[in-house]
């Protein structure tokens, strides 16, 4: 019987490999099976791993339920830089915007927001991520965003979702959640893994951001451009952005396939591979960026 698409509801789907956690702390557990869609070409984990295997894979010391997760700075300078600016996260922040970020984690996005005078809101399953948004003074909703449908008494100007919709079973359904809590001009924001990118599909369960098993969707930015379609949204940008993790993942990909040591492929590669040099604008251009930056209303 095969498995159906998770975005599209396609029955033409079939193996696309098998692969081990990336996580060193997981690796060697279990393998697990990614499938692919023949039909939109997405990708998604299947069999679904448990509640318990989850459970147990977002543990206490789940780095994203962090506070300060992503930071690279001091988050002084990660404010000072945002109210200079006006972005945040790729995404413009206003003054008085009313902002929910979903699967907050500990908060430190909705952090630097508020500082720049939005009124913040935060949805978190995780015990652990709720109550470091507690302890930091972040509004949060412990539990779904289903959950919190049913309590929620506003309307956000903008919603985001970073690094969240792939841990998700039904992305579809995510969507369309978020999409009711918009305000008629609002608009949401999201970013994934780009599972279509060079890296991904030549290295499959060894890139980086397949991160098995809490990835459950592995997102192309045509499987993307459908989700979208599918949960009754416009998309209004789409985009490929790979930070600075291009130099590691080709230092991979060169190390595997063709046995070029790390040390060599780093000092060979990296520079022309980072995020402002002429290679990793490209390739960020051409689509193959490893991550897929959204904004749909």
């Amino acid at each position: 019987m095969p498995e159906t698409c998770t975005i599209c509801g396609s029955a033409e789907t079939g193996m696309w490999y098998r692969g081990d956690a990336v996580r060193t702390e997981w690796a060697g557990q279990k393998l697990w099976d990614v499938q692919r869609c023949h039909t939109c070409g997405h990708q998604f984990t299947a069999p679904r791993p448990s509640d318990a295997e989850l459970g147990y894979y977002y543990s206490s010391g789940y780095s994203p339920h962090t506070f300060g997760y992503g930071v690279r700075a001091t988050m002084d300078t990660v404010i000072k830089t945002a109210r200079e600016t006006g972005y945040h996260r790729h995404v413009r922040i206003t003054s008085g915007m009313d902002v929910l970020d979903v699967g907050c984690g500990g908060g430190t996005f909705l952090a630097v927001c508020q500082a720049m005078g939005a009124d913040i809101q935060g949805v978190e399953p995780s015990a652990d991520g709720a109550s470091t948004c507690r302890d930091n003074n972040i509004p949060v909703h412990e539990g779904f965003l289903d959950d919190y449908l049913g309590v929620a008494d506003r309307r956000f100007d903008l919603i985001t979702a970073n690094h969240v919709v792939e841990h998700h079973a039904e992305p579809v359904r995510l969507l369309r959640e978020m999409k009711s809590l918009l305000k008629p001009d609002g608009k949401i924001w999201f970013s994934v893994p780009n599972a279509g990118c060079h890296a991904s599909r030549l290295l499959k369960d060894r890139w980086h951001s397949s991160d098995l098993p809490v990835h459950l969707q592995h997102f192309t930015p045509h499987s993307v451009r459908r989700m979208i379609a599918e949960a009754g949204l416009s998309l209004t940008t789409l985009k490929t952005e790979s930070e600075n993790s291009l130099p590691g993942s080709y230092a991979n990909l060169l190390r595997r396939k063709l046995g070029v040591p790390g040390r060599l492929t780093r000092m060979i590669a990296g520079p022309a591979l980072q995020k402002n040099a002429w290679l990793g604008r490209r390739i960020d251009a051409s689509g193959n960026g490893e991550a897929i930056i959204t904004e749909a209303a």
